[in-house]
């Protein structure tokens, strides 16, 4: 239920982790994440990103809703199992997933988001 992502430039993992809710309860709603899947991350209340977004890049789709979808894609999906006793393991119900930006516009834009380093073709 974890989501993490990855530079697309030196496959090093971004200091910024998430996990998925649905309301108030976790979803394991990644679980039918698979890798080489297209995810479009959203974050709301990005004007001043969406403003710069549509004066640089005329094709990127941006809601008029006022949020940002960051388009990604599934590069590593995680389990995990714990030892129960001898030739026994359970699954645990959590999975993780990786995701990287799929060009680097959209990965300037999750940087910008995520680590407030605005970038250079937004100053």
């Amino acid at each position: 239920m974890g989501i993490q992502f990855r530079d697309r430039k030196n496959k090093q993992m971004i200091d910024a982790s998430f996990i998925l809710r649905s309301g108030n309860e976790m979803s394991n709603a990644t679980q039918h994440w698979h890798v080489g899947d297209s995810v479009s991350i959203c974050f709301d209340a990005q004007n001043d990103k969406i403003q710069a977004i549509r004066e640089n890049f005329s094709d990127a789709y941006i809601s008029d809703e006022g949020f940002i979808g960051v388009q990604c894609v599934v590069v590593k999906r995680y389990h995990s199992a714990v030892w129960k006793e001898i030739g026994v393991f359970n699954h645990l119900q959590d999975s993780n997933v990786t995701l990287e930006a799929e060009s680097g516009m959209w990965e300037d834009v999750l940087l910008w988001i995520m680590k407030d380093k605005c970038p250079e073709w937004a100053k």
